[in-house]
């Protein structure tokens, strides 16, 4: 009997327990909307369960923070229902929501991927132990960037790389984040230079990385110019960024068995040892 859980923080947390992460599925058919114009608000969204336990009342608490600092600039779209919340919760989330002003737009229930191409940064500020956090992976797949609190497995599924997470209940954090976002929204972005990871081409892998790549292109809402780089296997600089790779990794290991490893090498190769990198070019390195 295994106990499956969707994240290493639900694992970490459950004895024994194994992780099979959830997924998602891929847009069906890209998502377009009109371009921004240049003095467009950022449009950001909130989609899920509208209760305090996923930061509803952070994020309300960061928009008016940020109709002080940047009048103008943010609206806000929220997409959700009350569902399976207490009835006194509920209504003062609603009290809050009607008071929230203009730039704050309650919508009720959405489609996901509609509600998704209609915003151009998706807010959870959760604050609760997310055992996973299947909305920010839906916006991952629809090409929208995501801020979110470090609650649970949230920051776990952006990847640790992410650079839009603040701490829970921190309305301050948020605002800084958001209008982090706003500047790259506008600043844009209109060329791509992609680089597989495989420096010769193969089915497998070059042309499946290439395939999603392009996959993903189709959800943007932006079309920018796009390039990918050639096969670079037999290329000097990586045959020699390749062998000063295994230099460094050989001179890390014991000293003593390394000098037996290079001694037995010396002997087989008649006096020259040689480092073969498999890249089907001479690039024998001698030590």
């Amino acid at each position: 009997l295994a106990v499956l859980v969707p994240s290493r923080f639900a694992a970490n947390r459950i004895r024994g327990a194994r992780v099979l992460h959830n997924w998602v599925p891929a847009p069906t058919a890209p998502q377009t909307r009109p371009a921004r114009g240049a003095d467009d608000p950022v449009t950001v969204g909130f989609l899920g369960r509208l209760s305090e336990d996923k930061g509803i009342v952070t994020l309300l608490e960061a928009a008016a923070l940020l109709r002080k600092t940047d009048p103008g600039a943010f609206v806000f779209r929220i997409a959700g229902e009350s569902r399976f919340v207490a009835e006194d919760e509920a209504e003062r989330l609603a009290t809050a929501l009607k008071a929230a002003g203009e730039d704050v737009q309650v919508l009720g229930w959405q489609d996901s991927g509609e509600f998704l191409a209609s915003v151009d940064v998706l807010a959870v500020p959760s604050q609760w132990a997310e055992v996973f956090g299947l909305v920010t992976a839906e916006a991952m797949a629809a090409g929208v960037p995501v801020v979110a609190s470090d609650a649970g497995a949230v920051p776990e599924v952006l990847g640790s790389d992410h650079p839009f997470v603040v701490p829970q209940r921190d309305a301050a954090a948020l605002a800084g984040c958001l209008r982090a976002v706003r500047t790259m929204v506008e600043a844009g972005c209109d060329r791509i230079v992609f680089l597989p990871l495989y420096p010769q081409y193969a089915g497998a892998t070059w042309a499946t990385a290439n395939d999603q790549f392009f996959r993903a292109l189709m959800t943007q809402k932006w079309q920018p110019s796009a390039r990918v780089c050639p096969p670079y296997f037999d290329r000097p600089d990586y045959i020699e960024a390749l062998a000063q790779s295994v230099e460094c990794t050989l001179q890390g290991r014991r000293p003593q068995k390394l000098a037996r490893e290079v001694a037995t090498l010396d002997h087989l190769s008649g006096g020259r040892v040689t480092l073969g990198l498999g890249l089907g070019v001479d690039s024998g390195r001698e030590l």
